[in-house]
């Protein structure tokens, strides 16, 4: 799937700022395919039971969405 971007995986959850970070570069590297790469890598993730990288590629798809549709993401996909 070409190049990841890649945030460590622990018991905890990513900082806002790092979706943000990650779905920016995501969306700099790939332009409009951006979401699509997410979506595939969440859906990947989630069948290999990996609940927790699913939900944070989620995340990363919605953000990639917001900034490709004006340049800003919304504030409430973070909680």
């Amino acid at each position: 799937m070409g190049q990841h971007i890649v945030i460590a995986i622990m018991n905890i959850d990513p900082s806002n700022s790092d979706i943000l970070h990650s779905a920016s570069k995501l969306a700099e590297t790939h332009g409009r395919d951006a979401s699509l790469i997410a979506e595939l890598r969440a859906n990947e993730l989630k069948l290999e039971g990996n609940l927790a990288g699913y939900r944070m590629w989620k995340r990363i798809s919605l953000v990639v969405d917001e900034l490709l549709s004006n340049g800003e993401p919304d504030t409430t996909l973070f909680h």
